[in-house]
């Protein structure tokens, strides 16, 4: 490709160039000698006319002198037009610099034929007056003009057919060139085609092996690789199909994987659904129980004051009987307010919070608790910038969390705060029974408990809260117990 294009270019360059000495060859110089023999044959003419002007008609000869004289003038005035008009159709220094001094023989040859005019004029004139001998006096020199004007014509005319000669030599100088380097890169490029075409076939014998993976991969196998031996364009073409083959193994990996978190958001969403029916239904109850409860705990307050009245023997029977059933009215309280924390969960009011003093404020609260159930809570909390959270919601995340591992029988609850992978993560650890894989699976659900108090809402409450921040909670395998782990996203 690159000899022939040099091939072109430079025999475009070379039709330019003999194109150029055409045109100056065809409405320069070929005008010119036709100007210049015009010229010559008139003065011949004029020459003719004149020799025998002594013995003749005056009055004609005067008239064919004028006639020659104006062709020559008019012939110098045309041919400087033609010099005029084909100087902007080369930029050659050589051919200006000639059609400069054809311009300027040109001007000496219209001086020259002006005098030779006059000369003339002043030759027939004395001639007519019958004045012989000055005429016969003056015919020298008349002859001297002729003379003059002759040579600069055929001075002029040779100069032009030199011109056109050279010109001539160098187009034909320059076709032969441009035959021959023509002739020389087309052979450079059929050999070189020829090579090429022998690389192919080599090349090209891959194609099949590469054709087999891409039919692999059109059947789902995408582990399968094509080896690159080479870095040609089908060594290219092997890395593209590789990287097709990733790309495609990678889409399928996405899909799945979103697939996946539809689910999960399904799950998510419909657990919600779930929760919110069954909130409702719960604050429905609660609001009929509250109020029986209400009056049996006023009037377990009025009997009391009652039981006063009683024997001794039987008010201290009477009052651990009315014991028993003001605890179980506490106890159904706790329950309802359970359910109304399900039914009126607010939507997270995210706060900028520091998480270490969160989780040393739920220490707090539950340390009186704790240490009366004979229970031992370790933080871990390294220093980790503030997060945007509802403070209140994961508070009581975190205080069902714990209470859940208190009353299920754990001895010892550890708390350790971290940062990974863009998260705050939370991991709750205790020494309990723990789980077995069935109910692993049912920890989450509301009303699900293994406890034999309890609600069995604590841990659909917190991971509720959890999925509203736009984190998750996870139920880790442990060596020993339960571990919880709270993700919230930093």
């Amino acid at each position: 490709m690159a000899c022939f294009l040099v091939a072109l270019g430079y025999g475009l360059f070379q039709f330019q160039a003999i194109g150029s000495s055409l045109q100056l060859i065809n409405h320069g110089y070929l005008p010119l000698a036709s100007d210049a023999a015009r010229m010559e044959s008139s003065l011949v003419r004029l020459e003719q006319d004149l020799d025998p002007a002594l013995g003749g008609r005056l009055a004609a000869h005067r008239s064919r002198a004028t006639l020659h004289h104006g062709i020559v003038g008019e012939r110098v005035k045309l041919s400087r037009q033609t010099i005029a008009a084909v100087i902007p159709l080369t930029d050659d220094e050589e051919e200006l610099a000639n059609l400069g001094s054809l311009s300027a023989q040109l001007e000496r040859i219209g001086v020259l034929n002006g005098e030779l005019a006059m000369s003339t004029a002043e030759w027939l004139e004395l001639a007519e007056q019958g004045r012989t001998s000055e005429a016969r006096a003056l015919q020298p020199e008349l002859v001297n003009h002729r003379r003059e004007l002759q040579t600069a014509i055929s001075q002029l005319s040779t100069a032009v057919d030199g011109r056109v000669r050279r010109l001539s030599e160098r187009t034909a100088g320059a076709q032969r060139s441009a035959l021959l380097l023509s002739g020389i890169l087309a052979l450079v490029a059929l050999v070189a085609g020829m090579m090429m075409l022998a690389l192919a076939v080599i090349a090209l014998r891959p194609i099949a092996r590469m054709t087999e993976q891409v039919q692999r991969i059109g059947a789902g196998q995408y582990e399968q690789r094509i080896e690159v031996t080479s870095r040609d364009e089908l060594g290219l073409l092997a890395e593209r199909i590789n990287a097709m083959s990733d790309a495609i193994r990678q889409r399928d990996e996405d899909l799945r994987r979103r697939a996946e978190a539809e689910l999960k958001q399904q799950d998510r969403l419909a657990r919600a659904e779930r929760l919110a029916w069954v909130g409702q239904m719960l604050a429905q109850i609660t609001h009929e129980v509250r109020n029986p409860l209400n009056a049996m705990s006023l009037n377990a307050e009025l009997l009391a004051e009652d039981l006063e009245a009683l024997p001794l023997e039987r008010r201290q029977e009477s009052l651990e009987m009315l014991g028993t059933v003001r605890s179980e009215i506490e106890r159904l309280e706790k329950i309802t307010e359970h359910y109304l924390a399900l039914a009126r969960r607010p939507a997270p009011t995210m706060v900028l919070t520091d998480p270490v003093e969160l989780v040393r404020g739920v220490a707090r609260l539950l340390e009186e608790q704790l240490r009366r159930d004979g229970v031992l809570l370790e933080l871990e909390l390294p220093e980790v910038p503030p997060v945007d959270l509802d403070p209140d919601q994961l508070r009581q995340a975190l205080l069902n969390v714990v209470r859940n591992a208190a009353e299920a029988g754990s001895r010892q609850i550890s708390i350790r705060l971290q940062r990974s992978d863009g998260h705050l993560e939370l991991q709750v650890e205790d020494d309990g029974p723990g789980l077995v894989e069935e109910d692993a699976e049912r920890a989450f659900d509301p009303f699900f408990t293994t406890k034999a108090k309890g609600s069995g809402l604590g841990l659909a409450i917190t991971r509720q809260i959890l999925e509203d921040h736009g984190g998750t909670v996870l139920l880790e395998p442990a060596t020993r117990g339960t571990r919880l782990l709270l993700r919230l996203p930093l």
